[in-house]
């Protein structure tokens, strides 16, 4: 008999198919998991799909880079503050400084170019913008 998993724990299982080796607190990142979940309890993509496809997704690719739990954290809760009522102070309390850093600083760049269409005459003006405006290059990476 199959097992009857929720939608939440097919996407954990998957994620944490990732989180391999000594650098991941699994446990930890769970709780981001989870508090990512419950922040985004019942918001659907376009697609229809669980909101929550979509950090757990970016996730999964900051693991396979091994750039560390905190990216991977900030992977899936880096919508929480946009789309949600979560606020940095709520993140930095439960995830820690460094965490809610790269929450933020992905948070600014998503406000700064929302609705910036680019193309060839200012995709250098958009790149300077990228590095002058970012403290941590995790936050690029993540981007």
């Amino acid at each position: 008999m199959a097992l009857d998993l929720s939608f939440s724990d097919n996407y954990w299982s998957d994620l944490e198919r990732y989180l391999v080796g000594p650098n991941f607190d699994k446990q930890l990142i769970k709780n981001g998991f989870d508090f990512m979940e419950e922040a985004h309890k019942g918001q659907l993509r376009y697609s229809g799909k669980p909101y929550i496809s979509h950090p757990v997704w970016i996730a999964k690719v900051i693991a396979q880079l091994n750039i560390g739990q905190e990216a991977v954290l900030a992977a899936l809760l880096h919508d929480c503050v946009e789309d949600t009522s979560i606020k940095i102070d709520d993140i930095s309390k439960q995830f820690g400084d460094e965490v809610a850093l790269l929450v933020s600083g992905l948070t600014e760049v998503k406000t700064k170019t929302k609705g910036l269409q680019i193309n060839q005459t200012n995709i250098d003006v958009f790149r300077k913008f990228f590095f002058s405006s970012v403290n941590d290059v995790r936050v690029l990476i993540i981007l």
